[in-house]
Protein backbone atom coordinates (compact mmCIF):
# COMPACT_ATOMS: atom_id res chain seq x y z
CA UNK A 1 0.00 0.00 0.00
CA UNK A 2 1.32 3.62 -1.02
CA UNK A 3 1.64 5.76 1.37
CA UNK A 4 0.04 8.57 -0.95
CA UNK A 5 -3.27 5.90 -0.73
CA UNK A 6 -2.66 5.54 3.45
CA UNK A 7 -2.50 9.62 3.38
CA UNK A 8 -5.44 9.76 1.77
CA UNK A 9 -7.73 7.85 4.40
CA UNK A 10 -6.69 10.07 6.97
CA UNK A 11 -7.26 13.12 4.79
CA UNK A 12 -10.69 11.39 4.54
CA UNK A 13 -11.17 10.59 8.06
CA UNK A 14 -10.39 14.46 9.17
CA UNK A 15 -14.27 14.76 7.24
CA UNK A 16 -16.04 13.00 9.73
CA UNK A 17 -14.87 12.92 12.94
CA UNK A 18 -18.42 14.72 14.14
CA UNK A 19 -19.16 10.88 14.09
CA UNK A 20 -17.00 10.06 17.53
CA UNK A 21 -16.04 11.71 20.67
CA UNK A 22 -13.01 13.73 19.60
CA UNK A 23 -10.71 13.31 22.35
CA UNK A 24 -11.76 9.93 23.39
CA UNK A 25 -8.36 8.01 22.74
CA UNK A 26 -8.34 4.30 21.70
CA UNK A 27 -4.43 3.77 22.04
CA UNK A 28 -2.47 3.74 25.55
CA UNK A 29 0.62 6.03 25.38
CA UNK A 30 2.94 2.63 25.39
CA UNK A 31 0.63 1.55 22.26
CA UNK A 32 1.27 5.10 21.02
CA UNK A 33 4.96 4.75 20.94
CA UNK A 34 4.69 1.46 19.47
CA UNK A 35 2.85 2.56 16.41
CA UNK A 36 5.18 5.24 16.05
CA UNK A 37 8.25 3.12 16.00
CA UNK A 38 6.52 0.64 13.56
CA UNK A 39 5.73 3.45 11.08
CA UNK A 40 8.85 4.68 10.86
CA UNK A 41 10.44 1.15 9.78
CA UNK A 42 7.79 2.55 6.62
CA UNK A 43 5.72 -0.69 6.81
CA UNK A 44 2.51 -0.38 6.77
CA UNK A 45 0.17 -1.65 9.83
CA UNK A 46 -2.98 -0.92 7.17
CA UNK A 47 -4.89 -4.73 7.25
CA UNK A 48 -5.44 -5.48 2.95
CA UNK A 49 -7.64 -8.09 1.95
CA UNK A 50 -9.25 -9.33 -1.45
CA UNK A 51 -7.91 -7.88 -4.73
CA UNK A 52 -7.34 -9.63 -8.01
CA UNK A 53 -9.23 -9.23 -11.45
CA UNK A 54 -12.44 -7.74 -11.38
CA UNK A 55 -12.81 -6.84 -7.52
CA UNK A 56 -11.67 -4.86 -4.70
CA UNK A 57 -8.32 -4.66 -2.32
CA UNK A 58 -10.02 -3.80 1.06
CA UNK A 59 -7.69 -1.89 3.50
CA UNK A 60 -8.78 -1.70 7.29
CA UNK A 61 -6.83 1.22 9.31
CA UNK A 62 -8.04 2.01 13.11
CA UNK A 63 -5.74 4.13 15.36
CA UNK A 64 -2.85 2.34 15.50
CA UNK A 65 -2.78 2.36 11.64
CA UNK A 66 -3.49 5.75 11.39
CA UNK A 67 -0.38 6.85 13.82
CA UNK A 68 2.05 4.30 11.77
CA UNK A 69 1.20 5.58 8.16
CA UNK A 70 1.89 9.22 9.24
CA UNK A 71 4.87 8.48 11.01
CA UNK A 72 5.89 6.68 8.01
CA UNK A 73 4.82 9.75 6.11
CA UNK A 74 6.95 11.83 8.25
CA UNK A 75 10.29 9.64 7.90
CA UNK A 76 10.09 9.52 4.35
CA UNK A 77 10.42 12.98 4.21
CA UNK A 78 13.20 13.03 6.52
CA UNK A 79 10.95 15.13 9.31
CA UNK A 80 11.01 14.54 12.92
CA UNK A 81 7.62 12.83 14.44
CA UNK A 82 6.65 11.91 17.82
CA UNK A 83 3.90 12.35 20.34
CA UNK A 84 3.57 15.76 19.71
CA UNK A 85 2.34 15.66 16.57
CA UNK A 86 -0.70 13.15 17.35
CA UNK A 87 -3.80 14.80 17.53
CA UNK A 88 -7.69 13.74 18.69
CA UNK A 89 -7.97 12.94 14.41
CA UNK A 90 -5.20 10.19 14.83
CA UNK A 91 -6.86 8.79 18.22
CA UNK A 92 -10.36 8.76 17.17
CA UNK A 93 -12.32 5.71 17.67
CA UNK A 94 -12.99 4.87 14.47
CA UNK A 95 -11.76 2.29 11.87
CA UNK A 96 -11.76 3.13 8.26
CA UNK A 97 -13.26 0.40 5.61
CA UNK A 98 -11.69 1.43 2.28
CA UNK A 99 -12.51 -0.46 -1.40
CA UNK A 100 -10.30 -0.08 -4.28
CA UNK A 101 -10.66 -1.06 -7.22
CA UNK A 102 -8.64 -3.26 -9.00
CA UNK A 103 -6.50 -2.68 -12.52
CA UNK A 104 -8.49 -3.60 -15.21
CA UNK A 105 -7.85 -6.86 -16.77
CA UNK A 106 -7.73 -7.71 -20.40
CA UNK A 107 -8.93 -11.38 -21.83
CA UNK A 108 -8.41 -12.74 -25.37
CA UNK A 109 -12.30 -13.26 -25.81
CA UNK A 110 -13.75 -11.17 -23.11
CA UNK A 111 -11.66 -7.94 -24.00
CA UNK A 112 -11.14 -5.07 -20.89
CA UNK A 113 -12.39 -6.20 -17.70
CA UNK A 114 -13.32 -2.83 -15.48
CA UNK A 115 -14.70 -3.24 -11.71
CA UNK A 116 -18.05 -1.33 -11.33
CA UNK A 117 -18.35 1.49 -9.23
CA UNK A 118 -18.53 1.22 -5.75
CA UNK A 119 -21.82 2.57 -4.24
CA UNK A 120 -22.05 1.27 -0.73
CA UNK A 121 -20.25 -0.91 2.13
CA UNK A 122 -21.06 -2.86 4.97
CA UNK A 123 -20.23 -5.74 7.05
CA UNK A 124 -22.17 -8.84 8.03
CA UNK A 125 -21.35 -11.32 10.17
CA UNK A 126 -21.41 -14.94 8.55
CA UNK A 127 -24.53 -16.70 9.04
CA UNK A 128 -23.87 -20.40 11.03
CA UNK A 129 -25.11 -23.11 8.90
CA UNK A 130 -29.29 -23.31 8.85
CA UNK A 131 -29.43 -19.83 10.10
CA UNK A 132 -30.98 -16.86 8.66
CA UNK A 133 -28.71 -14.35 7.04
CA UNK A 134 -27.35 -11.61 9.94
CA UNK A 135 -28.46 -7.96 10.29
CA UNK A 136 -25.84 -5.64 8.14
CA UNK A 137 -23.89 -3.10 9.78
CA UNK A 138 -24.20 0.00 8.48
CA UNK A 139 -21.09 2.00 8.36
CA UNK A 140 -21.60 5.59 10.09
CA UNK A 141 -19.97 7.69 7.32
CA UNK A 142 -19.14 6.78 3.47
CA UNK A 143 -17.21 8.61 1.05
CA UNK A 144 -16.49 7.96 -2.51
CA UNK A 145 -13.29 8.46 -4.86
CA UNK A 146 -12.82 8.09 -8.07
CA UNK A 147 -10.08 6.28 -9.54
CA UNK A 148 -8.86 6.27 -13.38
CA UNK A 149 -5.84 4.12 -15.29
CA UNK A 150 -4.48 4.27 -18.62
CA UNK A 151 -2.85 2.02 -20.88
CA UNK A 152 0.02 1.83 -23.56
CA UNK A 153 -2.51 2.74 -26.55
CA UNK A 154 -4.06 5.41 -24.92
CA UNK A 155 -7.56 4.02 -23.08
CA UNK A 156 -8.66 5.55 -20.29
CA UNK A 157 -10.49 3.95 -17.67
CA UNK A 158 -12.59 5.07 -14.72
CA UNK A 159 -14.02 3.83 -11.33
CA UNK A 160 -14.96 4.63 -8.19
CA UNK A 161 -14.13 2.98 -4.72
CA UNK A 162 -15.35 3.72 -1.66
CA UNK A 163 -14.40 4.20 2.36
CA UNK A 164 -16.60 3.98 5.19
CA UNK A 165 -16.34 4.61 8.75
CA UNK A 166 -17.09 2.32 11.41
CA UNK A 167 -16.79 2.80 15.45
CA UNK A 168 -13.90 0.11 16.78
CA UNK A 169 -16.57 -1.69 18.91
CA UNK A 170 -19.21 -2.21 15.69
CA UNK A 171 -16.15 -4.34 13.73
CA UNK A 172 -17.38 -7.79 14.54
CA UNK A 173 -14.83 -10.30 16.56
CA UNK A 174 -16.09 -13.34 14.69
CA UNK A 175 -15.52 -14.05 11.02
CA UNK A 176 -17.54 -11.38 8.87
CA UNK A 177 -17.70 -10.29 5.22
CA UNK A 178 -16.79 -6.98 4.06
CA UNK A 179 -19.68 -6.52 1.46
CA UNK A 180 -18.85 -3.99 -1.34
CA UNK A 181 -22.27 -3.05 -3.39
CA UNK A 182 -22.11 -1.63 -7.32
CA UNK A 183 -24.02 -0.68 -9.87
CA UNK A 184 -25.00 -4.17 -11.12
CA UNK A 185 -23.81 -6.34 -8.56
CA UNK A 186 -21.61 -7.13 -4.58
CA UNK A 187 -18.40 -8.27 -4.00
CA UNK A 188 -17.93 -10.46 -0.75
CA UNK A 189 -14.51 -10.16 1.13
CA UNK A 190 -14.53 -12.65 4.56
CA UNK A 191 -12.37 -11.52 7.30
CA UNK A 192 -11.50 -14.49 9.58
CA UNK A 193 -10.53 -14.12 13.46
CA UNK A 194 -6.95 -14.13 12.62
CA UNK A 195 -7.20 -11.23 10.06
CA UNK A 196 -9.43 -8.79 12.61
CA UNK A 197 -6.75 -9.26 15.48
CA UNK A 198 -4.56 -7.57 13.21
CA UNK A 199 -7.11 -4.56 12.58
CA UNK A 200 -5.93 -1.49 15.31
Amino acid sequence: MSTSRVSRIVVLLAVFLDVANAHAQTLSEKQIDEAIAFGKTKKSAMVMIGGGDGGFGIGFQGPYARVAAKAAEATEKYLPFGRDQIDDELLSPLVSVTAYPMKPSYGRYTGWTVTGAAKHLVLQVKAKKGQPATEAIQPTKTETFPVSWSNAMGGKFESQGIAGWFAVEDIPTEEFDVVVVTGASEFRYSVKPDRRAKIR
